[in-house]
């Protein structure tokens, strides 16, 4: 294995190694009403991106209201009070995607291993860049 195709392998290795950290994730959102019963009122699973492996994805849900009254006047609430942070309902991993995202990284990885492969002469030997198998020393005969 050459030098390049040592570079290819660790690329590949290393985008691979961050894909299966930062795995994809589907989930269900909770509207407010749900999260002290703990239902989830919408069943489809939707992709909510690509987060930590070790950690549950989280999501910030806004509250339409976002201004207070004081004295009569509209006064700008605090936005952290209205952007509340909850977890997703049943998320997990979706292994449909990641698989999807690491068939064509090692099909690309494995064609340019390929490519970037030295080449053989008839009798076996590595023929160089230049194309001579002894670093540019070719004899002239005639």
């Amino acid at each position: 294995m050459n030098k390049k195709q040592k570079i290819i392998l660790w690329v590949g290795v290393i985008l691979i190694t961050l894909m299966a950290v930062f795995p994809p994730w589907i989930g269900n959102k909770t509207d407010e009403s749900s999260t002290t019963t703990g239902l989830v009122t919408n069943r489809s699973e939707k992709f909510i991106g690509f987060h930590f492996i070790f950690s549950q994805p989280k999501y910030r849900q806004y509250h339409p209201v976002s201004y207070k009254y004081r004295n009569g006047q509209r006064v700008s609430a605090n936005p952290k009070s209205y952007y509340s942070q909850h977890e997703y309902q049943n998320c997990r991993i979706d292994f449909g995607r990641f698989v999807m995202q690491i068939i064509p990284l090692v099909l690309i990885c494995g064609g340019f291993i390929c490519t970037y492969r030295d080449k053989k002469n008839k009798n076996g030997t590595n023929i160089i860049a230049n194309g001579s198998n002894d670093r540019g020393k070719r004899k002239i005969t005639e």
